[in-house]
């Protein structure tokens, strides 16, 4: 069980870092990267729910679009198939959080291990159809440019369910999946006044860019902090408005945590206001 494993979780020590790999000739400083261990419960939030419904639930509304966009890329010899062995009555398991457990860092290992919770929970309502829980679909960085340097190496991206495909069905994926709202990629340089880097939401004709990716490819959690200067919201805000719905342009925000702020500091990131 998740609970006995994550039992005395300040002991507990998973992933690993790997260098980044210079350029020829290139004799910079060597930057690092987690690669953390990543843990679900063994018993699913949901053990057996249909795509259609898990669609509805976590307001992921092309998920099975982007589930069977992701098997034709990925399983190329049952391409013509996906369609018809993956629809919206097809039940899978799923998960409202993972945990991602880096190694101490090699360029600050006295700071010990760190924990990332992701979560996609969504709202849960009483009995007189008001919100008794917010929902909460966590931001995070998927490490997808493997040549580029420090931040850049990452695409920010708002988990809205974690889920695996039934046994049946494992000869065409048989790892945890994510599907995900995608951000663009961090702006090249940090927004002067603030020292911080930006990102915007990633949109096709309007509409919020989504796509299904191994879990594995989370690599920590993150904070995108709202460029209030340019939000300007068509209706009042009220206390469970999805402000990163709503916004379109985002900080990422290092001080969200020791562990991130330590990370951009050590990639040269960490920015300064001039």
């Amino acid at each position: 069980m998740l609970d006995e494993f994550l039992g005395d979780t300040q002991k507990h020590v998973g992933g690993r870092w790997e260098p980044e790999e210079h350029a020829d000739g290139d004799q910079g400083p060597e930057l690092w990267h987690s690669h953390p261990e990543l843990v679900v419960a063994k018993t699913p939030t949901d053990a057996r729910i249909k795509l259609g419904d898990l669609e509805e639930c976590n307001d992921s509304p092309r998920l099975l679009t982007s589930l069977t966009k992701y098997l034709k890329n990925t399983c190329p010899d049952f391409k013509a198939q996906v369609s018809t062995l993956v629809t919206a009555a097809t039940k899978v398991q799923s998960w409202s959080r993972a945990r991602l457990f880096h190694a101490p860092s090699p360029f600050k290992p006295s700071e010990g291990p760190h924990i990332d919770v992701i979560r996609a929970q969504p709202a849960k309502f009483d009995r007189f159809d008001r919100v008794s829980k917010p929902a909460r679909f966590d931001t995070v960085l998927i490490m997808d440019k493997s040549r580029r340097v420090g931040i850049h190496r990452y695409t920010p991206a708002r988990v809205r369910a974690i889920f695996e495909l039934p046994k049946d069905l494992h000869h065409l994926s048989n790892e945890k999946l994510a599907y995900v709202d995608l951000f663009y990629s961090p702006s090249p340089i940090p927004e002067p006044d603030v020292g911080l880097y930006t990102t915007t939401r990633a949109q096709i004709d309007g509409v919020r860019k989504s796509a299904v990716i191994p879990l594995s490819s989370i690599k920590m959690t993150c904070h995108l902090a709202p460029r209030y200067n340019r939000f300007q919201p068509d209706t009042t805000l009220i206390q469970y408005s999805d402000i990163l719905q709503l916004c379109e342009s985002f900080y990422i925000n290092i001080f969200a945590s020791y562990f991130l702020y330590e990370l951009f500091r050590h990639w040269g990131q960490a920015g300064s206001v001039a």
